[in-house]
């Protein structure tokens, strides 16, 4: 998926688009607030920090449609340091699998955010754990 907002002047938008696509492809026919992680977006043409940011506003606006129990970064980083995990550099399917099964969660949304000139681009895939896919 990807998608082209001018910083966060279009939010609204940006979280709506981002919540249709997840809603659009769990079960519509489950009532029960879907279990998943958002991983820190990788920093392209601008700072971790930002990339960092915009993560955390996706994470707050899901968290506020309640239709998600996110789990925090600080969790993440906790269980993953637990098991020993090092999810840095972990791009491939499989790995963001396995890090999703460490958490016992149903989907994690991994990505990136690139800057290219003045506007943002977001590409997130979103990964159900369960059934070891993207969509």
């Amino acid at each position: 998926m990807n998608i082209d907002i001018n910083y966060i002047l279009d939010k609204k938008l940006f979280i709506a688009v981002i919540f249709l696509f997840i809603v659009f492809t769990n079960p519509i026919h489950s009532a029960e607030r879907i279990t998943m992680a958002i991983m820190d977006l990788k920093a392209q043409d601008l700072s971790q920090t930002e990339a960092s940011g915009v993560s955390d506003l996706l994470r707050t606006e899901l968290t506020n449609s309640g239709r998600f129990n996110i789990v925090e970064r600080e969790q993440i980083d906790k269980v993953l340091s637990e098991q020993k995990f090092q999810a840095t550099g972990c791009t491939t399917n499989e790995c963001v699998i396995e890090i999703g099964r460490i958490l016992n969660i149903e989907s994690i949304i991994v990505g990136s955010l690139v800057r290219i000139g003045d506007k943002y681009h977001i590409n997130i895939r979103l990964v159900n754990v369960e059934k070891g896919n993207v969509t």
